[in-house]
């Protein structure tokens, strides 16, 4: 494997130089991604709440499903977590991604 392609050195480069304009332009990088949220919102709302409402119907009925007997893996292996540490670390994740979007808007 190639450790530095021509697609990873692009990429690095417009990451670092996105990360020096919000470091020397905070402001205008502010507003800039404001206006472009506020756009994406109105014009790609209905796009995610109907691909929300999809995953989540679709995961449901793999749950309910014959396919939600299916095991990831080995006949024999068993899950590394207990189904409530499961359930605390996805609670967990969700209350500290909400929490961020509650400071953006």
């Amino acid at each position: 494997m190639k450790s530095l392609t021509r697609t990873f050195k692009v990429s690095i480069l417009l990451a670092i130089g996105f990360v020096l304009i919000g470091a020397l332009f905070p402001r205008p990088l502010e507003a800039a991604m404001l206006q472009a949220q506020a756009f994406f919102l109105n014009a790609f709302g209905w796009f995610y709440s109907l691909s929300a409402t999809f995953f989540l119907l679709l995961a449901l009925f793999l749950i309910i499903s014959k396919y939600g007997k299916i095991r990831l893996g080995k006949d024999t292996d068993r899950p590394e977590f207990s189904r409530p540490t499961w359930f605390a670390m996805l609670f967990s994740a969700g209350m500290g991604r909400g929490r961020k979007l509650i400071f953006i808007y």
